[in-house]
């Protein structure tokens, strides 16, 4: 599966690298969205296999960087623990 998680600019993210680490138990695709304000931030933070896509003001979507899949990362005994 693929997961979105969404960071605007009110978002904090200092959580962000262990909600990462966390996502790819569950799931093979992981994207981040942001505000322009912490598209370059975020870039800088979470593995190169993280997809990046800004959301713009005027609502616009623009993919910074493509996710990589990868189903071997999804952990069995976590997703069966939810």
């Amino acid at each position: 599966g693929v997961v979105h998680e969404i960071k605007s600019e009110r978002d904090s993210l200092d959580r962000l690298v262990h909600q990462v680490e966390n996502y790819k138990r569950v799931f093979a695709s992981v994207n981040i969205v942001a505000s322009p304000s912490h598209a370059e931030r975020i870039l800088e933070r979470v593995p190169d296999d993280v997809g990046v896509i800004c959301l713009s003001s005027r609502f616009q979507l623009s993919t910074k960087r493509t996710a990589v899949t990868k189903p071997e990362q999804v952990c069995p005994q976590t997703v069966s623990n939810r």
